[in-house]
């Protein structure tokens, strides 16, 4: 039997700013806590239970630790959304007859191997008699690498019976998400830092298949909703998840677009890479990506397939446009100059961002980098030298490129950079 959390939906619509490893743990908590909720006051787990329950492929006691206490110092407001009528107050929607606040955890202790943690009278109320709420798969959960893609999933597991969400306003779809209503002010960046990557592993690792569609006024987004189509997969057990904590391969992500999103089938697939090459096919499926918003078409694998055999070209989008011009003057230039030139460049602008941020901030990206480590020859370079060492920082580069994304929103892109250099 899968591993299901049921979570009400007001704990799932709230705001918060949880790290993935933090969200993750408040759910393993809940779940083992969740029969003895109204009759015990405090409850116990193993770290090591937790850390398999999660799928978290490290044993740091520590970074844990701090993950719990997190929970307890972070409070969460809710319901955002409600079943009923929702409101908007000086642009966040709210329903003020049922607003409430709580930190996630009351109090936790940890001795030894074991956590002790408590949760708050209303909170364990609200918890354990949920009117509606949703079963969140926690061996899904254990297998996503973005936070983003586990706050989406939970906020669209509650609809999966229907064919969609209910629209989010923009505003309240951040809130949601956990972002700053600062970031993000064009919608085209949240589509592919937030939106794009979250519905890839969503796609890719749970039981839903989800899309989006958006509603402009004046050729602003406003709002938001997710369609929903279940699937059956098998659901691996915790002992067999990849706990790398790393990013889907982009081959992977390369067949999951030809089967997903142009309706071709692994077979095909393969067989289309076998004889119109690898990066042709990756070529294609951004062109005909960028497209799709300008064109009706009716069968997507044909027109697909067609544009790899007459190696036809996309020019309806200025961002095409951009990369053909780009690639016109790449015939006189050395592009690979341009490339080792901007790689710097991205290595030093990391490297300042990383050394301007708290020290807060700078500390739990620390301990997650250890894990990334963790297993590697830099390990024990890292813990004589730390970040003094050329070697290290690269790593860190290297990991920050992964994980940490919202990094990369004030850097040039490398069309960018190559039209400011080429000159």
């Amino acid at each position: 039997m899968p591993t299901e959390l049921k979570k009400h939906v007001a704990f799932i619509h709230c705001s918060n700013h949880l790290t993935l490893l933090q969200r993750k743990i408040s759910n393993g908590l809940l779940y083992k806590a969740y029969n003895e909720l109204m009759i015990k006051e405090e409850h116990t787990i193993r770290i090591g239970e937790l850390i398999k329950l999660i799928g978290y492929g490290s044993n740091d006691y520590n970074l844990i630790k701090s993950s719990i206490k997190a929970l307890i110092s972070t409070v969460l407001e809710w319901n955002l959304l409600n079943d009923g009528a929702l409101s908007e107050i000086n642009g966040i929607g709210v329903n003020e007859k049922s607003w409430h606040a709580s930190s996630i955890l009351a109090s936790a202790k940890i001795k030894g191997s074991v956590c002790t943690y408590s949760y708050s009278p209303e909170l364990r109320r609200l918890l354990y008699m949920p009117e509606v709420y949703a079963k969140i798969n926690l061996l899904v959960q254990a297998q996503f690498k973005s936070v983003y893609a586990l706050v989406l999933y939970e906020n669209c597991v509650r609809y999966k019976n229907l064919s969609s969400t209910r629209w989010f306003s923009i505003e309240l779809f951040k809130k949601l998400m956990g972002i700053s209503a600062e970031k993000y002010t064009v919608f085209r960046d949240m589509k592919r830092n937030v939106v794009d990557k979250a519905i890839f592993e969503i796609n890719t690792f749970s039981e839903l298949n989800i899309s989006f569609e958006v509603r402009r006024i004046n050729q602003k987004v406003v709002a938001i909703r997710f369609l929903i189509k279940p699937k059956n997969i098998i659901i691996p057990s915790i002992e067999k998840l990849d706990n790398s904590m790393t990013q889907p391969s982009i081959d992977e992500e390369v067949y999951f677009k030809l089967s997903h999103v142009f309706n071709i089938s692994p077979s095909h697939a393969k067989n289309l890479i076998n004889k119109y090459g690898y990066d042709l096919v990756c070529n294609k499926i951004t062109e005909v990506e960028s497209g799709l918003s300008k064109k009706r078409i009716t069968n997507l694998s044909g027109y697909f397939i067609q544009c790899l055999c007459n190696e036809k070209q996309l020019s309806e989008t200025k961002s095409f446009i951009k990369e053909r011009n780009i690639k016109k003057e790449s015939e006189d230039i050395n592009i690979n100059k341009f490339k080792e030139m901007y790689e710097k460049y991205l290595r030093g602008k990391i490297i300042e961002k990383y050394f301007s941020i708290e020290r807060k901030e700078q500390k739990l990206i620390l301990r997650e980098f250890e894990v990334f480590l963790n297993n590697s020859v830099f390990l024990g370079l890292y813990k004589n030298e730390g970040l003094d060492n050329i070697l290290i920082q690269d790593e860190l580069v290297k990991y920050i490129k992964q994980q940490h994304h919202c990094f990369f929103q004030e850097f040039l892109t490398f069309e960018d950079f190559y039209l400011q250099n080429n000159k």
